[in-house]
């Protein structure tokens, strides 16, 4: 499960790339989160119990973005979006 961070987009790639990089590798359980919203790894997966039948509980993944968030300055955050 990858999640983008405030770091993951100042090397030479951006948070898509990255994001399409990892969901290339076979044990990848990451995704892409709605096109609507900020940031790249917006998304929620349920975690089961061992017969894969019923859930245990929510793992939320929320992009903490960048520099910068709603007009103040200092690392991301997550957007209310």
């Amino acid at each position: 499960m990858y999640i983008q961070g405030n770091h993951d987009s100042q090397a030479d790639l951006d948070r898509d790339q990255v994001t399409s990089i990892d969901l290339t590798l076979d044990i990848s359980i990451t995704e892409k989160g709605p096109k609507n919203i900020n940031g790249s790894t917006n998304y929620v997966k349920a975690v089961y119990d061992h017969t894969k039948t019923k859930k245990l509980f929510y793992l939320w993944a929320f992009d903490s973005m960048s520099d910068g968030c709603e007009g103040v300055d200092g690392w991301g955050c997550v957007y209310p979006s």
